[in-house]
């Protein structure tokens, strides 16, 4: 899959946004590989809009709205994709509160025009996230917090209020998400099948049975896996 940037010719900003698209999610090497990042990254001028099923990200600073506004076949195009692909495989950074000119109102549309400080972490964060969403067509993100209880509990909780406060993600916690009357096993692979797989690799995650099961099956059925090394 190819990321594309649309980015408007009198954008003041466009050489700091392409710099950092290209440092975030061009594919490098192998290991940024398998870390998800693209194989390729193209930059258009808004004109050039193509119908494909690559994932765009259209930045809305004040000359693209009036651009898109001005052109229907632009504005017809992005919206037969959003049609197309369900909302999805499109994200709208707007830079003003003026993106509202333009019939988005069930797009993805990162509000960025209030952000002062980090702003491209910011970015990437959000940008990650609906790639993701996009790529596994959910609406929402679930994550499976793989864990050893002997050591890593307190800070898979401390992971999981961090996730439960964020409206975008949901996550899955097995002390809490599995009841006394449960198949674990069978619960467990249910819940991997449908999430990013998250483990915190501990001194004693590798030791544990059950969080090796989870890894594995993690891995067989070809999951999103990251890891934190604590």
């Amino acid at each position: 899959m190819h990321l594309n940037i649309y980015l408007s010719n009198n954008f003041s900003n466009r050489l700091e946004f392409e710099r950092f698209f290209i440092d975030n999610f061009l594919f490098k090497n192998r290991e940024d590989y398998l870390a998800g990042k693209f194989i390729d990254i193209y930059f258009y001028d808004i004109d050039s809009f193509k119908l494909d099923s690559n994932f765009d990200v259209i930045i809305l600073d004040e000359y693209m709205i009036n651009q898109i506004s001005k052109d229907e076949n632009i504005a017809n195009s992005i919206l037969k994709k959003l049609s197309k692909y369900n909302y999805q495989f499109i994200t709208f950074i707007a830079l003003t509160p003026n993106f509202n000119k333009l019939p988005l109102s069930k797009a993805n549309i990162i509000k960025a025009y209030d952000i002062k400080e980090d702003l491209f972490e910011f970015l990437f964060t959000e940008i990650t996230h609906d790639i993701l969403r996009s790529l596994l067509g959910k609406e929402r993100l679930n994550i499976f917090i793989s864990h050893a209880k002997s050591d890593a509990i307190e800070l898979a909780k401390s992971i999981k209020y961090f996730i439960d406060s964020d409206l975008k993600l949901s996550n899955f916690f097995d002390e809490i998400d599995i009841q006394n009357s449960d198949n674990w096993s069978e619960k467990l692979k249910e819940s991997i099948k449908r999430s990013l797989f998250l483990y915190i690799l501990s001194d004693n995650y590798a030791q544990t049975l059950w969080t090796k099961k989870e890894l594995i099956y993690a891995r067989e059925n070809l999951k999103a896996v990251v890891g934190i090394d604590v």
